[in-house]
């Protein structure tokens, strides 16, 4: 599972978009749960359902330093 994520920034804002594919045929994952953490934090931050095309829009998020996460059953 790949989820390749595009930081937009505003002044204080940030908006995190990106699309979910299994990495072997580059297929969408539908309907993945994406969750954003801050860096050295297990807690989830926030997080979204994917699209039927696996793209994702977290967005109105504090600007700093996180890690996203992806979690789809069978992989």
């Amino acid at each position: 599972m790949i989820a390749a994520g595009f930081p937009l920034f505003t002044q204080e804002q940030a908006t995190v978009s990106g699309r979910v594919f299994d990495k072997s045929t580059g297929e969408p994952l539908p309907y993945t749960t994406v969750t954003l953490n801050l860096e050295g934090d297990q807690n989830m931050f926030t997080g979204v359902i994917a699209g039927e095309d696996g793209r994702f829009v977290i967005s109105g998020i504090t600007r700093g330093e996180y890690v996203v996460n992806g979690s789809f059953i069978g992989y």
